[in-house]
């Protein structure tokens, strides 16, 4: 019986993700190459995701982030932290504590550290648009702390749009989620030429 080996193919994939953990951060895109064991490519995959509901950045990957600005061509903020210091101020007494774990303190103990990881310390460097989707009564990143980084924005005439929802952190009502998403859609396409939700 003659047997034919069959190629080895490698697959490489890169994903991006705003935390180091699924549920509370979600990942946000991934790309695969496939290759044959010569090193010649045989076909890619890209995909960019929605965000989980009800996750949001970690503070370390958007520090992180807030360095990279070449790689934004527009900001898509679903349930945004803009001031972490306000946000620390509102938000739920286990979100306190487990932001005072992964900082090693409080706003007040290691004030250097908050100031690093905080949305509003780099908005001097937005040099792109954006839309902020807000939910007022949102527990885990609350409103006020979006309130000071869009009073920031307009002192420096930063592009940014906005829109403010009735719910806490994301809509579970399935016409204002529909409606959010496009929205997202929209505003990219507005800024990117794709394909507009409406």
């Amino acid at each position: 019986m003659n047997q034919t080996a069959i190629p080895e193919i490698y697959v490489s994939t890169d994903v991006e993700a705003d935390g180091p953990i699924p549920g509370p951060h979600s990942m946000l895109s991934f790309a695969s190459a496939a290759y044959t064991e010569d090193k010649q490519l045989i076909a890619t995959f890209s995909a960019n995701l929605e965000t989980l509901p009800g996750a949001s950045a970690h503070p370390r990957t958007a520090e992180w982030w807030a360095t990279q600005p070449e790689a934004w061509a527009l900001g898509v903020a679903i349930v945004p932290i803009g001031d972490y210091i306000p946000a620390y101020e509102d938000e739920m007494e286990p979100l306190k504590k487990y932001d005072a774990a992964l900082f090693g303190g409080t706003p007040t103990e290691v004030p250097e550290k908050y100031r690093i990881s905080n949305p509003i310390t780099y908005i001097e460097n937005v040099r792109v648009p954006m839309i902020l989707l807000v939910g007022q009564n949102d527990p885990r990143c609350p409103s006020r702390s979006v309130d000071v980084y869009v009073e920031r924005l307009k002192q420096l005439g930063k592009p940014y749009e906005e829109y403010r929802y009735d719910a806490g952190h994301g809509s579970l009502v399935i016409g204002e989620s529909l409606k959010q998403l496009g929205m997202e859609i929209d505003f990219v396409a507005k800024h990117l030429g794709t394909t507009p939700a409406s």
